[in-house]
């Protein structure tokens, strides 16, 4: 995979429950992400210069809470940035 961005109107995508961006090269996501109410399964893993807002950390730790490490898979380094 080569991603290096995402349009804002994913965030339209609110019945998504599984989002893998998995090795990919994306730097940000856009903020409307935490649109996704719905989302079981996130992976972020090998995404190096990826950087979260805090909005975004916060609500990542809130499904990792919820579904667990297994099903909320994102590299620990890019929530302590």
């Amino acid at each position: 995979n080569n991603l290096t961005e995402l349009p804002k109107e994913i965030g339209n995508l609110t019945n998504l429950t599984k989002f893998n961006l998995w090795n990919n090269n994306l730097t940000e996501l856009p903020k409307e992400i935490i649109n996704f109410r719905n989302l079981t399964e996130l992976d972020l893993e090998s995404n190096p210069n990826l950087k979260l807002t805090s909005e975004q950390k916060e609500w990542i730790q809130k499904l990792k809470n919820k579904y667990g490490k297994d099903k909320i898979r994102i590299d620990y380094n890019l929530l302590r940035r």
